[in-house]
């Protein structure tokens, strides 16, 4: 289920990055019932240079984690 990006997702960002976490909005992962509502709302985020943060897609933090090594502990390679 999609959340309501212009709503819980947007505020939900807002909120984080006043508390100083970097932010990461998965576009394909989050939705609204209007489309413009969506666009208006991931458009925010990303405004001023990522003034609340930054916009992704699923797809590529898939592969960004799929291709990314766990160190073992006590391993230092």
């Amino acid at each position: 289920m999609r959340r309501h990006t212009e709503v819980c997702v947007s505020t939900t960002v807002r909120e984080a990055n006043d508390r100083g976490y970097e932010c990461m909005v998965i576009e394909d992962c989050s939705g609204s019932y209007f489309p413009e509502f969506h666009r208006s709302a991931l458009a925010m985020i990303v405004a001023q240079g990522g003034i609340f943060g930054w916009v992704g897609h699923s797809g590529d933090v898939i592969a960004a984690l799929t291709h990314h090594t766990i160190q073992q502990p006590g391993r230092l390679d």
